[in-house]
């Protein structure tokens, strides 16, 4: 490898970055963050009053609402 391969292979490098050196304290930060989420959706969930609603309950209600749509409100 000459001096030309040399600046050649800098001019070409001169964009790539260096990798994260704390690696290991983002994925621990990620990690806090992911377990900190599921404690305090686990505490939501657990103190609500009436469990949340599945989506085949959702679609169930969409289609009650239109079958009565055609009929009056005075029956």
């Amino acid at each position: 490898m000459n001096r030309h391969d040399r600046e050649l292979l800098d001019k070409q490098l001169r964009n790539v970055q260096a990798p994260a050196q704390n690696e290991g304290a983002l994925m621990l930060a990620m990690l806090a963050v992911f377990c900190i989420g599921m404690a305090v959706g686990g505490f939501i969930y657990a103190y609500t009053d009436a469990p949340a609603q599945g989506a085949g309950q959702i679609v169930q209600i969409a289609a009650n609402d239109t079958s009565n749509a055609g009929r009056s409100s005075s029956q």
